[in-house]
């Protein structure tokens, strides 16, 4: 999860963040992310969420952008949240131990 202030109000058309996933190094790409913008950092607005169709078998590193279009918001405030699958699958050698998953940065457009 992760909030960020952009210090004023900001006209905001897109948001994006990247996220790995290396099942080798079990780490996975989140299920969904989850965008919301304010602004007064009370009151949220829910964005829709992003989602991917990347298998989780996939043995390649993988750099997976997620975006949502905003329409124009006028925002001070973003936030997101990437939800996390939490366990290693069935699959994978440490099944039903703890992953990780890794964002790389957000853009606010």
């Amino acid at each position: 999860n992760a909030t960020v202030d952009l210090g004023r109000a900001t006209a905001v058309n897109k948001l994006s963040v990247r996220f790995l996933q290396d099942a080798n190094a079990w780490t996975f790409l989140p299920t969904e992310v989850r965008f919301s913008w304010s602004g007064d950092g009370k009151t949220w607005h829910k964005l829709p969420a992003a989602r991917h169709d990347l298998p989780d078998k996939e043995q390649r590193k993988v750099i997976q952008d997620f975006a949502v279009a905003t329409g124009g918001v006028s925002a001070r405030y973003v936030r997101i949240q990437g939800v996390s699958p939490e366990i290693c699958p069935e699959w994978h050698p440490g099944k039903g131990l703890p992953c990780w998953v890794f964002a790389d940065e957000l853009v606010v457009r």
